[in-house]
């Protein structure tokens, strides 16, 4: 057999096997190849579920059409000043009620006369699932009062654009209500 190559010290210190060296070496490039891959695997998984959760949340959302809605800011505001210089008074309601609900309008004058002859359509949606918009069409009951049936079943805050069309010209405003 042959005698195991020491690292011999001139100062008489305690000497260390050649190969335990050796051993000491690949056990630490190990451990910091370990540390490093475990890192570079955590920053993946990380990185996966951000990208997961960003896709499939429905609660984030762009404004669909934003770019049209742009372009036409000045008929969307004209259309909201129109029903300010009309005085007109709109109250929006969504009475408590299982299965189909309504959202029940009533738009008054500025005398408080009621508003008849009017087509009265809306959309809406919960502040939650700002991705699924709701259209409504209103039918006229008369004495200024409009309904449309609806399925606004979650319980929260809902954001409501309403747009009045009639020989007044287009009108519309933008209202959130509290859902019970």
């Amino acid at each position: 057999m042959m005698p195991t190559p020491t690292n011999a010290s001139s100062s008489g210190q305690k000497t260390v096997p050649v190969a335990s060296i050796k051993q000491s070496e690949r056990m630490a490039k190990r451990l910091w190849m370990t540390v490093v891959i475990g890192l570079l695997g955590t920053q993946i998984c990380i990185g996966g579920t951000a990208i997961y959760l960003a896709n499939s949340d429905s609660t984030v959302t762009v404004i669909p059409d934003y770019y049209q809605s742009a372009v036409n800011w000045d008929t969307t505001r004209r259309a909201r000043q129109n029903l300010r210089q009309l005085g007109w008074q709109v109250d929006v309601s969504v009475p408590q009620s299982e299965g189909t609900r309504f959202v029940i309008l009533q738009i008054l004058d500025p005398d408080g006369e009621p508003v008849t002859d009017l087509g009265a359509s809306a959309e809406c949606f919960h502040f939650a699932e700002a991705s699924r918009i709701d259209s409504l069409q209103f039918r006229e009951l008369g004495s200024g009062k409009y309904q449309a049936g609806t399925k606004l079943s979650k319980r929260g805050r809902w954001q409501v654009t309403l747009r009045l069309e009639g020989k007044h010209g287009i009108a519309e405003m933008v209202r959130e209500i509290d859902v019970k």
